[in-house]
């Protein structure tokens, strides 16, 4: 289902209305993210450190921003084998590689980076900033919903995705 929804979050991604700049920027919210992580009581200092430091990367160079679902996650997907269906939007706007990233963050999977590769895959272009944009996501996975969602044990997954993204610049501005 990994490419179907990419293919879906391209099309959602797709129109730029000047309705859609009227919605709320998930950017602003982002930003209120940096004293979560300074806060954080999961996450080691050099995992603090990186997440503050790519929050206030994407916050200061975001890609272009699109028609977001706001809050993609297994449980607001609806498949019947043959349609799918995305339910509950948060009706937001920001860059495109915010519902990529939470997709894979909060879909349990014994491999993330493939559930991430198929879904690039049926996006069917890169996204800009998605490594730096899907670590923050991974990581606040990683302290946020631990016991929810059914992602807890699931941590080192998580956080191998996020070192591979990192490490492959997925994604990242020439």
């Amino acid at each position: 289902v990994a490419e179907e929804i990419g293919r879906v979050l391209r099309q959602l991604h797709l129109p730029v209305s000047p309705e859609a700049r009227q919605l709320p920027s998930i950017l602003d919210w982002l930003n209120e993210q940096v004293p979560f992580f300074q806060q954080s009581q999961h996450l080691s200092s050099t995992e603090q450190e990186i997440a503050i430091r790519i929050l206030r990367h994407v916050n200061a160079n975001p890609g272009p921003e699109v028609v977001l679902h706001g809050d993609v996650y297994y449980r607001n997907i609806l498949y019947n084998g043959e349609k799918l269906m995305l339910i509950d939007p948060r009706g937001k706007r920001g860059p495109a590689a915010f519902d990529i990233g939470c997709y894979v963050c909060m879909t349990p999977s014994a491999d993330p980076l493939s559930l991430l590769a198929r879904a690039l895959r049926g996006y069917g272009e890169s996204l800009l900033n998605a490594s730096e944009l899907s670590l923050v996501l991974t990581l606040r996975a990683v302290e946020r919903f631990r016991g929810e969602h059914g992602l807890s044990g699931q941590e080192q997954q998580l956080r191998y995705t996020a070192n591979k993204l990192l490490e492959a610049g997925v994604g990242q501005r020439s």
